[in-house]
């Protein structure tokens, strides 16, 4: 079993630190890095899809959907952007994400290279993956998993703006 949290660390090209998904108390996009090797270099830098710098409201909905399936359901959700664009018309990488009763699976990962279909977007950018070799079987406890999630969803809370009407 592996473990997962959420913690501050600096990455690649931030200003400073900002949350993360440590994998085994491994910042995801070096986790990554470490596993694929010199044919994915691009991944040291990445953030996460969950923090508040995903903009557009469409695919900040959508990364929610899919990042916590139903139990029984699977699902290919964004985990990691590009840090200067935050958004999913850049370096997206994704999980195939699988709930069951008992733990939360990442099946694989690879990068979403979906046409960008303007009429289907945000979904249009999962139509097709390109999956990384070898795959990466990573298993969860729920309690981490949904721990981990906890804590991105009260740091988009906090960062929130407050309706300042009284």
């Amino acid at each position: 079993m592996n473990t997962i949290r959420s913690g501050l660390h600096k990455t690649r090209y931030a200003n400073g630190p900002h949350m993360v998904i440590l994998v085994d108390d491994i910042p995801l996009d070096e986790f990554l890095a470490a596993r694929f090797g010199d044919q994915h270099q691009l991944l040291l830098g990445l953030i996460p899809t969950l923090l508040d710098s995903l903009e557009d409201p469409g695919e900040r909905n959508l990364t929610w959907q899919r990042i916590d399936p139903p139990v029984s359901g699977t699902t290919v959700a964004p985990v990691l952007m590009c840090a200067d664009d935050q958004d999913f018309w850049c370096v997206i990488i994704v999980v195939e994400v699988e709930a069951t009763e008992d733990a939360i699976i990442w099946h694989r990962f690879g990068y979403a290279t979906g046409a960008a279909d303007l009429a289907r977007m945000p979904e249009a950018v999962f139509d097709t993956v390109r999956w990384f070799e070898p795959q990466e079987r990573l298993t969860f406890t729920v309690a981490d998993y949904q721990a981990c999630l906890a804590q991105f969803r009260k740091l988009l809370s906090e960062e929130a703006p407050q309706d300042t009407d009284s």
